[in-house]
C-alpha cells in the first residue's frame, strides 16, 4: 500500500494503482502530521495537541493508540514515530520549547506504540525536534533546527547522545531523515527557498559519519 495525508485525512491506494481512498473517522493535521512505514504495517502521527499515534494493517482500519508521551507527562507531545520492526520503535517527544530550543524526549516500545519508556538520557535540548529514524533498535537519529541545524545521534539506545552533524547557520535544517538499511542513512540539508541549496547527504556508518552525495 501507499499512504498520504491529503487535508484531514489519511488517504491510501494499492501500489501500482491511483485509486485512493480515504480511511473514515479518521482526522489529521496535515502541517504536523507524519507517517512512518514497516512491512505492511502504518502509523500516522496525527499533529495537533494533543498528538496521537494511529497504527494500520491493511490502510482500511486504523486504531487510535493514543499519545504514547503523556506516560512521562501531559506537557509532552508526539512528533514523530521511526520504526525498527513491525512491533519496536521510537517515538519523538517534545515539549518546554522556548528561545531556539525545546526539551526532546525519545521513548522505545517493543509493542507497536501501545506502551513505551524513555532512553535513559534524552537529546539535546538545542532546536525544535523536526525529525527522527531508527537504523536498528540501538541506533536512533533525530535532527533539530532553529537558529543552527543539528543532527543528534545514540548508537547506544539512548545511553548516550553526539552531534554528527551540526551548523551555526541559521536554521536552514535537515529533513527527510532516514534509514534504509542498518547502516545506510540519507538526509536532506535545506529546502527550496531557503537561500541555500538543498544537498543531499548520505551515512553508511549508521549516522556516525555523513557526506555529500555527489549528482
Amino acid at each position: 500500500m501507499a499512504y498520504a495525508l491529503i487535508g484531514p485525512s489519511i488517504s491510501s491506494t494499492p501500489v501500482g494503482s491511483d485509486a485512493w481512498s480515504a480511511a473514515p473517522n479518521v482526522s489529521v493535521d496535515t502541517g504536523n502530521g507524519s507517517i512512518a512505514l514497516h512491512g505492511k504495517t502504518a502509523w500516522v502521527v496525527t499533529g495537533g495537541m494533543p498528538s496521537h499515534l494511529l497504527e494500520s494493517a491493511n490502510g482500511a482500519a486504523w486504531h487510535d493508540l493514543g499519545n504514547p508521551c503523556a506516560v512521562e507527562g501531559s506537557q509532552w507531545n508526539l512528533t514523530g514515530a521511526a520504526p525498527v520492526d513491525t512491533s519496536s520503535m521510537y517515538l519523538l517527544c517534545i515539549g518546554d520549547a522556548g528561545a531556539g530550543s525545546q526539551s526532546k524526549k525519545v521513548l522505545f516500545s517493543t509493542d507497536g506504540g501501545v506502551h513505551a519508556t524513555a532512553t535513559a538520557v534524552d537529546p539535546p535540548r538545542g532546536g525544535d525536534a523536526n525529525g527522527i529514524a531508527a537504523a536498528d533498535s540501538k541506533v536512533v537519529a533525530v535532527a533539530a533546527r532553529s537558529g543552527a541545524s543539528e543532527v543528534y545521534r545514540s548508537g547506544n539506545a539512548g545511553a548516550t547522545w553526539q552531534t554528527p552533524l551540526q551548523k551555526g547557520d541559521g536554521g536552514v535544517g535537515y529533513f527527510d531523515l532516514g534509514f534504509t538499511t542498518p547502516t545506510q542513512g540519507v538526509v536532506v540539508y535545506g529546502q527550496p527557498g531557503s537561500g541555500q541549496p538543498p544537498q543531499l547527504l548520505m551515512t553508511h556508518d549508521a549516522g556516525a559519519t555523513w557526506s555529500a552525495v555527489r549528482f
